[in-house]
């Protein structure tokens, strides 16, 4: 009888324990209230005959896209797998805040394994692929204006300073976040800094905390800061920060909205001291205009430092 008594109790309170989940489960469904949906653009497949394999491009365009007619400047970003949402976010809220023009967004996705291969053993042939397979794709789905914006972060990040090196004009704005610094990277700086006397680029790099990153990374970085403050030709612009907030893995949040935001900051570059001069030059029309025109590309860009 006293055992009968303990499972019938057992049975009553195990009953009620579903019965009352059931119920919180039943509640909680009513008050979830009606899903949050934002737009992160859309995926896209391309078939590489330089890597020979399929790669995935997922591309956003800003609201803007579709209210006019006009073109618009790209900010391609790697390892896309991992920055595309954030990047978004980034280049909206800076847009939205006047302090960038709406802009495309391509991030280039890894695939499996392929992340030593592209950015350190095989760098030459991935940027191949890039300027030939991927800006022609953009190129001819997309409007762009020919403004262009490349974005990694640590690997991928070393793969932008280097590609600076390589290839100064392929791109007009280059931001690295995090980099590792390969031991050859500051000769190769310097040898390209005395070979070119004239940049109009603009170059943002930065660096995480050194408990996470060690010395042997940060001092280089602080080294090609010194580098370019001392020998960089005035028409470039750039920028190095220091992060010591940030690990290696925060850093690349930080590093794209800011890296952004500096190199960018030409954007109001027009000369306008007070609100006439704002409306003689037709307002925000014309700062947006004037940065879209050839002219844009022939303006000496501040150095940031």
């Amino acid at each position: 009888m006293k055992h009968y008594m303990i499972r019938s109790i057992f049975i009553f309170a195990l009953f009620g324990y579903f019965s009352n989940n059931l119920l919180a489960q039943d509640q909680a469904t009513k008050d979830i209230g009606k899903p949050i949906t934002y737009n992160f653009g859309h995926q896209y497949q391309i078939q590489s005959k330089i890597l020979g394999e399929e790669r995935q491009l997922l591309i956003y365009v800003p609201e803007e896209y579709q209210k006019s007619t006009d073109k618009f400047p790209v900010v391609y970003v790697l390892e896309g797998q991992i920055h595309y949402k954030h990047a978004t976010i980034s280049v909206e809220k800076i847009q939205k805040s006047g302090w960038m023009p709406a802009s495309i967004i391509v991030a280039i996705t890894d695939n499996e394994g392929t992340n030593t291969r592209d950015y350190r053993n095989e760098s030459d042939n991935f940027l191949r692929f890039i300027n030939q397979e991927v800006q022609p794709f953009v190129a001819k789905n997309f409007r762009v204006n020919g403004f262009k914006t490349l974005f990694g972060h640590r690997d991928s990040g070393t793969f932008v300073l280097e590609t600076f090196i390589k290839n100064p004009n392929e791109f007009d704005n280059y931001i690295a976040g995090n980099p590792y610094f390969r031991k050859e990277l500051i000769t190769k700086f310097e040898n390209f800094i005395e070979e070119n006397k004239t940049l109009n680029q603009s170059l943002y790099f930065s660096m995480g905390t050194v408990l996470d990153n060690g010395s042997y990374n940060v001092k280089p970085a602080e080294e090609l800061a010194e580098l370019l403050k001392n020998k960089a030709p005035k028409s470039l612009q750039w920028k190095y920060q220091y992060l010591p907030l940030h690990g290696a893995h925060s850093s690349a949040n930080v590093t794209l909205y800011d890296g952004l935001s500096v190199t960018f900051a030409d954007y109001l570059g027009l000369p306008i001291y007070n609100y006439q001069d704002f409306i003689d030059v037709n307002g925000m029309e014309g700062v947006i205009a004037f940065f879209k025109s050839e002219q844009r590309n022939t303006i000496s860009l501040r150095k940031l430092t």
